[in-house]
């Protein structure tokens, strides 16, 4: 009898210990646990350099854009070149006639910036720019200039003038216009120099020295 108890207790140990170690088996072979995703981003994150704004530019300077003086040239050639730049090694983009006029803005400078009548901009050398009201410095005495006190004028500017107005007097003015400031004026028997220009405005020189505009309809040519 004792026999018959002891058999069922070895049959039902020896199924319990294999299934012991099969599955301390599977827990050995079995990969680790993949890593949280979020956890995973984060160190790729983290690995690197944080990230930064796009860098924003730095605007350029605004163009100038009020050429609100106008002037003309004054060379002894009898026409002044326009450059690509503040230097006579650069490229010439045009030219100034004497005579003509073109606009520009109060500069510091040797050079200064200048727009054509046709749109273009360039650089004309300070020392041939002549703005109106302007006192002429490079210059001639004319040979009768008892009339002209100590004025001089350039050599192109050989031709003296009186004035054609029943007012007795004619304003000289800044432009080519009848709204242009009036810089000055002439009386009736003064001389002034001019000479011979294109368009109902023509550029004079003062008494005194200073340039500006008169109409041609009010010049008489001596």
């Amino acid at each position: 009898m004792p026999h018959t108890h002891f058999l069922p207790r070895i049959a039902l140990a020896i199924p319990l210990a294999m299934v012991l170690a099969a599955c301390s088996g599977s827990g050995e072979d079995s990969p680790p646990p993949a890593p949280d995703a979020q956890g995973g981003a984060g160190a790729a994150l983290g690995a690197g350099s944080p990230a930064t704004p796009d860098a924003i530019p730095t605007p350029a300077p605004a163009a100038q854009s009020a050429y609100d003086l106008l002037a003309t040239v004054e060379d002894p050639d009898g026409y002044t070149n326009v450059r690509a730049g503040p230097s006579t090694d650069k490229a010439i983009v045009g030219r100034v006639a004497v005579g003509q006029t073109f606009s520009t803005y109060q500069q510091d400078g040797k050079w200064w910036r200048v727009k054509l009548a046709d749109g273009s901009e360039g650089w004309i050398a300070r020392s041939r720019i002549r703005l109106p009201g302007e006192v002429i410095g490079a210059a001639r005495k004319p040979a009768d200039s008892g009339q002209m006190g100590d004025s001089t004028a350039p050599d192109y500017f050989n031709n003296y003038a009186m004035i054609n107005d029943p007012d007795g007097y004619t304003n000289v003015r800044a432009g080519k216009d009848s709204s242009a400031k009036v810089i000055g004026r002439i009386n009736a028997g003064e001389k002034f120099l001019t000479y011979p220009q294109d368009g109902e405005w023509w550029e004079v020189v003062m008494p005194d020295g200073r340039r500006g505009y008169m109409h041609r309809s009010r010049i008489s040519m001596l």
